[in-house]
């Protein structure tokens, strides 16, 4: 159900802004991951990395309900303290077929947060009518020394935070993304220290802070066609002859340095989500097949191709 928009304290902002001491942009041991997980009463089908809208069954808006997720890839026993000193995710969407939704935090009384917080310890930044961007935050910066605890297991045992978006029935075909910020973005945007980034605490003035990027940041991908993912030929179905039309084109396009495609679908055969059907597009779909005939288990094309955190 989406939440009624509310406005974020001004008090709030400062906080976010709040940057620990910069030492060294290193790559950590854990390697830091933000995600989405998205999920939508709409009917649009959806993954922790994409979320896919057939026009001819969802005419109308479509809202999801996403959860940003947090990982470091450590195991631990609930109560173990991590290295996190300070923690943020930060997204925006540059779209206007999309206007995010609010920034909720976690149910603390349940103790459905990843860390050990205080409300007084988080802080959100909610999208405006002039932006979309959005934020969430934990900090021990003022407290020397100290690191968060985990409730769970995993730093992913739960989100860090929940929001949501609404996708315009007059979005046109095509890819929308919900990206995280990285540092290099924020600070083209004039946004310096509101990027994702991490502070780790080793003890003994080894401390760190790390600024995800690239493939530790998984972006959000909303398409939006007029047929299944994946279904190239709008025959409703996804099978073989999918793959030999993205092959037929892929070899049109290397002679000609043009496409037949229209943007219905190329978003429908672009499984990997990276602005082109080829033969990699081909391969999966043709992967995707080979299990589906073997393992009648109903698992559809965009479940099997999504990011899943092992």
């Amino acid at each position: 159900m989406k939440i009624k928009k509310l406005t974020a304290l001004a008090s709030v902002i400062p906080m976010l802004a709040v940057s620990a001491p910069v030492t060294a942009n290193c790559v950590s041991e854990t390697s830091p991951e933000f995600w989405f997980a998205a999920a939508s009463e709409s009917g649009a089908e959806c993954s922790n990395t994409i979320v896919y809208i057939n026009r001819k069954k969802l005419p109308n808006d479509v809202y999801i309900d996403m959860a940003v997720f947090y990982r470091d890839g450590e195991t631990y026993t609930a109560g173990d303290s991590t290295h996190i000193a300070f923690l943020r995710a930060a997204w925006d969407c540059e779209s206007e077929y999309v206007k995010l939704d609010e920034v909720r935090k976690p149910d603390l009384t349940y103790e459905k947060a990843p860390f050990d917080a205080l409300s007084s310890e988080m802080a959100a930044v909610s999208p405006t009518a002039e932006t979309n961007y959005s934020a969430i935050s934990y900090s021990l910066m003022t407290q020397p020394s100290a690191t968060f605890k985990v409730t769970g297991t995993e730093t992913i045992s739960y989100p860090l935070g929940y929001t949501g978006a609404t996708i315009s029935e007059n979005a046109p075909y095509g890819r929308h993304t919900i990206f995280f910020c990285d540092r290099a973005y924020s600070e083209a945007q004039g946004q310096t220290g509101m990027c994702a980034n991490v502070f780790l605490r080793y003890g003994k003035n080894e401390d760190d802070e790390f600024f995800p990027t690239g493939s530790q940041l998984k972006n959000l991908n909303i398409l939006v066609s007029d047929r299944m993912f994946g279904d190239v030929n709008d025959d409703s179905s996804v099978d073989s002859s999918d793959a030999a039309q993205i092959l037929s084109d892929y070899a049109q396009n290397a002679v000609t340095k043009s496409s037949a495609f229209s943007t219905e679908q190329l978003t429908a055969a672009d499984v990997n989500v990276d602005d082109s059907a080829d033969a990699s597009d081909a391969a999966m779909l043709l992967s995707y097949y080979a299990y589906s005939q073997a393992n009648k288990d109903g698992k559809s094309l965009l479940k099997f191709v999504s990011y899943k955190p092992e």
